[in-house]
């Protein structure tokens, strides 16, 4: 008789111990569900944080949470916000302060009437989201200190371009001053046609870096053919450099590259030759040799009769040759968008002057 009654009790117990681990493995499944929500959660919250906050009300109570208040300042401006009890008092809750250069938030959390393992279930997914909210916090500050990167980057490049375009300006006012004939005038007039229309691509360059700073913000520029020759003779008119071109290549010449980098090229080697002739030795010349090398395109730029401003190996050093009114930084970006196509942009004495080459992929 005992034997039935020890099979009974030990059956019960076996149901008892299925119906706890079937209970267990349920609960679990729910939490882990619930967790995988909170995770989620920080994309929600990367996007909008305080309206993540906000709409994550059902979340809290779903963690075990009863309620959660928010108030601090966000970018100058008082904030504050609660969701599920958190409008009640929250005395005793788990608290924890957030502070970035503009936010400063303080986040509480009710733990109210919770015990054992329910608490500390709780207690962890309050910690979870925490974290998760600093995460947040870090990677919208990261993102903007990347953005206003960006834009200090763009702010130099277009800086120089604006200082391209002004020495233009300066040239051609120059020019048209010093014509006193009829024929000296018509070739001034003839100088500022040739620039004109470099000039107004650099203009529209410039307008739409200064509308749209973030455009373009880590993408490359799409390549596109550009005829080499009518690029030099465009360039070497909008800076009143003469040209001599050696060899003369026979038919066209065309090169894949990114416009504004090829631009940015040869306003940094023409203007500089251009301003420094016209400072030291009058007319403004420089001789281009262009050669094919295997794969590459070599173009070099010799002023063999321009003494240099600084040691040739700082040349391309950043701030070492400012000018007055330059910013020293336009021969370093010249040679970073050159390597950066996988090319290069080195120097060498022609002279008592300097050859500067420049070797780009065809």
């Amino acid at each position: 008789m005992w034997l039935y009654e020890a099979a009974a009790l030990l059956v019960a117990a076996g149901m008892s111990l299925g119906f706890a681990l079937l209970w267990l493995r349920n609960g679990m499944r729910r939490r882990r569900h619930v967790l995988d929500e909170l995770l989620a959660l920080r994309k929600v919250l990367e996007q909008d944080l305080l309206e993540g906050l906000s709409a994550s009300g059902a979340l809290i109570l779903r963690l075990g949470l009863r309620g959660m208040r928010w108030q601090g300042q966000w970018y100058g401006a008082p904030v504050q916000g609660a969701v599920g009890d958190g409008a009640q008092s929250l005395a005793g809750a788990l608290s924890h302060d957030f502070a970035q250069a503009d936010v400063q938030l303080n986040l509480r959390v009710s733990l109210r009437g919770l015990r054992g393992e329910a608490r500390l279930f709780a207690e962890q997914s309050a910690q979870m989201l925490f974290a998760i909210f600093e995460g947040a916090l870090a990677a919208r500050e990261l993102a903007l200190v990347s953005s206003m990167a960006q834009r200090a980057r763009v702010a130099v490049f277009v800086q120089h371009d604006m200082r391209n375009l002004a020495q233009w300006v300066a040239l051609v006012a120059d020019d048209m001053d010093q014509a006193q004939t009829p024929a000296e005038i018509v070739r001034s007039v003839q100088r500022l046609r040739e620039g004109a229309s470099l000039a107004r691509d650099r203009a529209q360059r410039i307008s739409a870096a200064l509308l749209r700073p973030d455009s373009g913000a880590g993408q490359a520029e799409r390549w596109q053919p550009l005829d080499v020759l009518d690029d030099l003779a465009q360039a070497a008119a909008m800076h009143q450099v003469v040209l001599q071109i050696e060899p003369g290549p026979a038919g066209g010449l065309t090169l894949d590259w990114s416009a504004s980098a090829w631009a940015a090229v040869l306003d940094n080697l023409l203007g500089n030759a251009s301003r420094l002739s016209r400072e030291r030795v009058g007319s403004a010349r420089c001789k281009v040799r262009i050669a094919h090398t295997g794969q590459m395109l070599e173009i070099s730029f010799e002023t063999p009769d321009l003494p240099l401003e600084v040691p040739l190996p700082r040349l391309f050093e950043p701030w070492v040759g400012a000018s007055p009114g330059g910013s020293g930084l336009g021969l370093y970006q010249a040679r970073r968008v050159v390597l950066a196509a996988g090319g290069d942009l080195r120097a060498q004495p022609c002279g008592t002057g300097l050859s500067v080459t420049l070797s780009i992929p065809l």
